[in-house]
Parts: C-alpha cells; structure tokens; sequence
C-alpha cells in the first residue's frame, strides 16, 4: 500500500511538473515568434526555431499517452523544418555572395559564360527563391492556421496533465466588443449551440461543434468562476446528447466562434445568433500571464468583463 501510494504521488508530482516545463516552453516558443521581425531577421527566427525544439523534445516522450501530443510534435516539426529552410538558405547565400559579390566584369561574353562568379549568383538567387517560399509557408500557413491549432493542443495537453496531477484548471479573460472586428472574415470559424443542465454550484454543459459539416459532441462540467475555473471535459457519443440535451431546454446559447492569431497567441471572438451580442476570449496557460490586446480587438472592446456574472454562458443560457 505505501509503494503504490508514493507512485501514485510521484506520478501526480510529474505531471504537473510536466505542464509547468511544457506551458513555459510554449510561452517562451511564442515569445520568440513574436520577436522575429521580418525575413531578414535571421538572429530571432533560429531563436524561434531552438525553442520549438525544445518544445517538442518535452512532448515527444508523452505522444503515447496524452491525446493531443503527437499532433502537437508534428506541427512543431513542420515548422522546423521550414524555418531551418529559411534559416539555411539564408547562411548559404551570404556565403555564396561574398565569394561572388557583384555583377560579371568585362565584356567577352565567352570569358563570361567561364567565369565561376556567374554560376555562384544563379546559385545564389535559387537559393533566394527557396527562402521566400519557405518564410511564405511559415508565415501564411504555419503562424496563419497551423499555429491555432498547435496553441490549441498544447493548452489541452497542459490541462490533461495537471488533471492527472489534481489540477484540472481553466484560465481564461474575456472582453465585450461592440462590434464584430472586421479581421473575422478572413479566420477560421466554428458554428456552436450549448445547453447547460440544472445546478448551480455545479455546471455541466452539453455542446455540439459543427466544422466543416462534421459535428462532435462534448460534456463539460465546470466550477467556480473568475480568471481560474476548474473544467472537467469529455466527448460524448450522439446517443448520450440526444438523451441529455432535453434537460437543457430554456437554458440554451448559440454562437458562431472566430479563431485569430496574433503576436503568438490565439483570440476566440463568439458572434451569438441568438441575441446581439460579440465576446472576445483568450485562455491561457497562467494565471499570472500578461495579455496585451492587438490594436485590431482594442478598436471594438468596450471593456474586460472577466468574472462578470452577467456574461457567463450559463447566465446568458437562461
């Protein structure tokens, strides 16, 4: 009984000490991301590149056992590999162009065709090619969309682990909008209708997600309220939701969600259809974490309304 009682310890202790390594490594990951200036600034983009590096060295050894991590582990290798692209062909060509700075001299178009320095620039601008392509994959493609999704998968790794450690946690501001921001026509979007059932020290929701045409389920229950909540969620098979989903009647939202990246981190901005009403949402991984808002989302925000009883999904839903 002792031994299973300290593995059972050790195995909480790890875990969460596994979230605090991986949600620091992701806040440093993001950081770097958002220092990189342009394509030219090779300094910071390696920054960036090292410390998605050892990101994934922390989730590799958990891609068997925490849902999410294997996803999480292949994004982070695609963008290594296309910010190693950018980052070699960037080293490549400074070395070729110094050994061939300027334009072929001279006027004998043989000694021309002859010279090495004419082959080493051809080199040169395919190696400038393979740059631009590899910084417009990462910056259209990866920073765009792939990196919603990877911040996506490591806030559920995060929460997973420190519900294995005991400390299953949501941490999360919200802000009320006047409007919706125009930057929303061009994000990926899902469509969401939820319904709470009866309780009031304990919350549990029912969700169904349309993506695409495919629609999933979830049950979630929730407690406590403010900046740190704890969440307890799960899928649920279509059986179980039609089965529950009448004891939601009358307590019940829907709502379109926008997701946007900027500046490394993900907003969630919730258009209800059933009333007029914008949110704009960022869950975090500390609740010690600083968030600046992006001038784009301070144009419409009216206030911050974390903790505001009045705009908790279970109050609009009654």
């Amino acid at each position: 009984y002792a031994v299973a009682v300290w593995d059972q310890e050790a195995s909480d202790r790890w875990a969460v000490t596994a979230a605090a390594q991986i949600q620091d490594s992701f806040v440093a990951m993001r950081k770097r991301l958002a220092a990189i200036d342009d394509i030219n600034d090779d300094e910071n983009a390696h920054r960036a590149r090292i410390a998605g590096k050892r990101l994934r060295y922390l989730l590799e050894p958990l891609a068997g056992v925490i849902e999410g991590a294997p996803q999480a582990v292949d994004f982070l290798k695609s963008v290594q590999d296309e910010m190693g692209s950018v980052h070699d062909a960037h080293v490549f060509s400074r070395l070729v162009r110094r050994h061939a700075p300027g334009p072929a001299r001279g006027t004998n178009a043989r000694k021309k065709k002859a010279d090495p320095q004419v082959g080493l620039r051809a080199i040169g601008r395919l190696l400038d090619l393979r740059r631009d392509e590899s910084w417009r994959v990462f910056t259209d493609v990866w920073l765009e969309r792939d990196f919603v999704q990877l911040s996506a998968l490591i806030h559920a790794v995060v929460i997973e682990l420190r519900e294995i450690g005991g400390e299953g946690v949501e941490i999360e501001r919200k802000f009320l909008l006047r409007k919706l921001p125009p930057e929303t026509r061009r994000a990926p979007f899902v469509e969401i209708e939820q319904g709470y059932l009866p309780g009031k020290s304990l919350i549990e929701r029912l969700r169904r997600v349309r993506v695409n045409g495919e629609v999933t389920y979830l049950r979630t229950v929730k407690l406590g309220s403010g900046l740190v909540r704890t969440e307890v969620e799960e899928a649920a098979s279509l059986t179980v939701f039609k089965t529950m989903w009448p004891l939601t009647k009358g307590r019940r939202v829907r709502k379109k969600r926008y997701q946007l990246a900027d500046a490394g981190r993900v907003w969630e901005i919730d258009e209800f259809s059933d009333r007029k009403l914008v949110l704009a949402e960022i869950e975090l991984t500390s609740a010690r974490e600083e968030v600046a808002i992006p001038d784009w989302l301070a144009r419409c925000v009216v206030r911050e309304v974390t903790g505001d009883p009045e705009y908790l999904n279970h109050t609009l839903a009654q």
